[in-house]
């Protein structure tokens, strides 16, 4: 069975219903059609996103997460394989800036790390293809 990890705009757009998330994709989570995955940090960035205003979401933390599990989606927790993984990551060069985005970084890093299809709309993403990182790009 597949097993993907959404990046936080994916998880972000899955959990406020956004159109922005294809149809196919919703319903693969909704109807547990594979394993899905995020990545603790992403619910890290979500928090932050919303305390700096950069974002407008409404769930608490405990709302998130209960709605996670609704759904079946598990948080994975980074481990020692992961780390290692990111510790042998190249930082990309991407239209001139080195793309040093460490909650991005070590979300590819899990994804290559336990063979999980990365759900992204990220245009820096398909730079890691070459790195290990499997991507579905919507």
């Amino acid at each position: 069975m597949a097993r993907y990890i959404l990046d936080t705009h994916t998880l972000l757009w899955f959990l406020e219903n956004n159109p922005r998330l294809p149809e196919n994709i919703r319903e693969n989570i909704e109807y547990i059609q594979y394993e899905f995955y995020i990545s603790h940090l992403s619910l890290i960035e979500i928090d932050n996103l919303r305390k700096l205003g950069k974002i407008n979401y409404n769930l608490s933390l405990e709302d998130t997460l209960n709605k996670l599990q609704e759904s079946y989606i598990e948080v994975h927790f980074d481990s020692m394989k992961d780390l290692k993984v990111l510790d042998n990551l190249e930082m990309k060069t991407i239209n001139a800036k080195t793309h040093g985005d460490y909650i991005d970084r070590m979300i590819i890093a899990t994804a290559i790390a336990n063979h999980y299809i990365m759900i992204s709309a990220d245009s820096k993403f398909p730079h890691y293809k070459q790195s290990g990182l499997s991507l579905l790009e919507i």
